[in-house]
């Protein structure tokens, strides 16, 4: 027993353990210094990887934490390659939570754990539902979701108190009629499946509030589909259907349609019918138009038409009066017309990339205006009436055909950013690169002593690679260069940064970006380098190609051009970058994943956790082939970690 303590001991120093004697706030210790008794602890949880690894003998002697409730392992792709039986003495257990392992099945004996609230078994090898889990008279929460589960079975109904079921990234083609009962079912994710014809069943979930059905191969949608008289969120996205029945429009609680990516040519009557809806996504379809009778949707906030191969502005827009987020992006749009100030509410307009060749007069009646993006388009001249836009905080007209500065513009508050980065005006890049000032020094953290190189890039002094600071949460991989640091918990960004440094809001990552645009030099020949069709395959931008497994270590790639996108993600005017992995010596680089179980090497992005001047997180995300991605993130902030780059200005 002597040996088998300290065996947990041990273990532990890797945990995060929770126990009444700590009042339930999280400890990141030695499990002997802490003194706490095994009989205390109620909450413990594990990241496996890196150098982090639990030991086989950890989870069949867990029976020493006798009134544990809550138990997560997030897994590494193959850890645990059966379930571990040791979970099954827990016998107090609530929430467990075994991630990204690869186990195929689940002994029945987990009947046994009768108090069982929440389970989540995402991402292994499950090939069957596992039948023992109807038995679980409490669980109210069922994460199955990345298994290879092709049948659910028609017990599932005696899951009476089941409100959340995850089934995503399944491998399920149809339901049985008995999934109907399932009442209590609040919130329900189909998405990533093959179902093809939408399974009435669903219909009769009447308690449902959020749905998704994204990537589920659906092609038809029967009439009947829509008695939901709760649902707030429906996601219909990346599917095959064209048309929707008329039952649809009896969804009238629902706020949130996502209809992105599917094979519609027209809007479909009764989504115009949706009085209460809020926010409508119906990017990347085939519009011309849009009906009149849009101008039903009066809640109407927030409208994403991009890339939906549009010539002309949708006039029957202006007519939806609590509008206040609108894009159209990537479409072909080739003037504003003056009714556009018709759009009261309106405080965010998307027109990146269309082919506008000026902006109305009227735009200076949009009083509540706040940002406008008009960038990568054909616009010669912006009207004066701008300065009315007393609320408006960016202006984007980056690589228009302004051939002169508006002298308007120095009447602009020093609250009102006007980007003009781009057209024909601009001054020389050379004269800009030598406005830029550059002093490179470094960095020695009191706390752990930890050297980090520095440089500043005028009034910004910028840690040239990620933080390293050891926290209670923080992870770290082993397999990547020690320039990669730790990623931390989002709850942590704020607080890990030396004295006197702070984690990088998006204002500064814009910053720096938008000089390091000016810096670097065009072609010799004074024109944009743009990929061609070649290019974007081989650098894993071409959507008709998969990403390739890029491996910046592989010397037969090594000394291939890489280049970084200035703009949009989605467009190809780019500038020559001779290193992917360092400008000013600032490293942001690829991060290099554990090798997949179905991949010959795995890669990821690097995240950037960042806030807004106002508080609003966001994500910063550095893909190898694209600079700077900027967007609100929303979904599991919680699992979800994060590179922390410190600033100090």
């Amino acid at each position: 027993m002597k040996i088998l303590s300290c065996l947990i001991i041990q273990s532990l120093m890797f945990l995060v353990i929770t126990s009444s004697a700590a009042q339930n706030d999280s400890l990141f210790t030695d499990f002997s210094t802490a003194k706490l008794e095994p009989s205390k602890v109620k909450v413990l949880e594990f990241w496996h990887g890196g150098s982090y690894a639990l030991p086989d003998e950890f989870a069949d002697s867990l029976f020493i934490f006798p009134n544990l409730t809550t138990l997560i392992i997030h897994g590494d792709g193959d850890h645990f390659k059966e379930f571990p039986k040791g979970i099954l003495k827990l016998k107090q257990l609530k929430k467990l939570s075994l991630t990204n392992h690869s186990f195929e099945s689940i002994p029945k004996e987990i009947a046994q754990l009768k108090h069982l609230e929440e389970l989540n078994l995402y991402n292994n090898e499950l090939q069957t539902f596992p039948a023992a889990l109807v038995n679980l008279e409490k669980l109210n929460y069922l994460d199955l979701s990345s298994n290879r589960i092709s049948q659910i079975p028609k017990s599932i109904s005696q899951l009476k108190k089941l409100s959340h079921l995850d089934l995503s990234a399944c491998s399920l083609s149809h339901l049985p009629a008995s999934f109907s009962r399932l009442r209590q079912l609040e919130f329900l994710d189909l998405s990533s499946n093959k179902l093809d014809t939408l399974p009435l069943c669903i219909n009769k979930l009447q308690s449902l509030k959020e749905l998704n059905l994204k990537s589920s191969s659906i092609k038809v949608i029967l009439n009947g589909f829509g008695n939901f008289p709760n649902l707030n969120t429906l996601n219909l996205s990346c599917n095959r259907f064209s048309t929707l029945p008329k039952s649809f429009s009896k969804m009238k609680q629902l706020e949130e349609l996502f209809m992105f990516l599917c094979d519609l040519e027209y809007l479909p009557l009764p989504v115009t019918k949706l009085s209460n809806l809020k926010k409508l996504y119906l990017s990347s379809n085939k519009f011309l138009e849009i009906p009149a009778s849009i101008r039903n949707l009066k809640k109407l906030r927030y409208l994403n038409l991009a890339s939906c191969k549009m010539e002309t502005f949708p006039e029957s827009i202006v007519y939806l009066p609590a509008l206040e987020e609108l894009n159209l992006r990537r479409n072909k749009i080739k003037n504003l017309p003056n009714s556009i100030s018709a759009l009261k509410s309106i405080k965010k307009i998307d027109l990146l990339i269309n082919e506008l060749e000026s902006l109305p007069e009227s735009i200076g009646d949009l009083h509540h205006l706040e940002f406008m993006d008009c960038s990568f388009s054909f616009i010669k001249e912006i009207p004066s009436s701008i300065l009315q836009l007393t609320k408006l905080n960016l202006m984007d007209l980056k690589y228009n055909n302004l051939s002169r500065r508006p002298d308007f513009l120095n009447d602009l508050p020093d609250s009102i950013k006007i980007n003009l980065l781009g057209n024909p005006f601009d001054l020389d890049r050379n004269e800009k690169k030598e406005r830029i000032h550059k002093t490179k020094s470094h960095f020695t953290d009191p706390r752990d002593g930890h050297i980090y190189p520095t440089i500043q890039i005028n009034d910004d002094i910028w840690m040239c690679e990620n933080l390293s600071f050891a926290t209670p949460k923080s992870m770290f991989d082993s397999i990547n260069p020690p320039n990669y640091g730790r990623t931390y918990l989002k709850s942590e960004l704020n607080q890990v940064c030396p004295e006197g440094w702070h984690n990088a809001i998006a204002a500064e990552w814009r910053r720096l970006f938008t000089e390091v645009m000016q810096e670097f030099p065009s072609d010799a020949d004074e024109k944009d380098n743009l990929l061609t069709k070649k290019d974007r395959k081989l650098r894993g931008s071409y959507k008709e190609e998969p990403h390739p497994y890029f491996d910046p270590y592989d010397n037969s790639i090594r000394d291939y051009p890489v280049k970084w996108y200035l703009s949009d993600s989605f467009f190809n005017r780019v500038k020559k970058q001779a290193d992917y992995s360092n400008f000013y010596g600032l490293h942001i680089q690829l991060q290099k994943k554990y090798p997949h179980r179905t991949a010959p090497r795995s890669y990821s992005h690097t995240s950037f956790g960042a806030y807004n001047s106002d508080g609003k997180f966001v994500l910063i995300l550095y893909w190898w082939y694209t600079q700077l991605v900027e967007e609100n993130y929303i979904r599991r902030p919680d699992e979800m970690y994060f590179s922390v780059r410190c600033v100090k200005n």
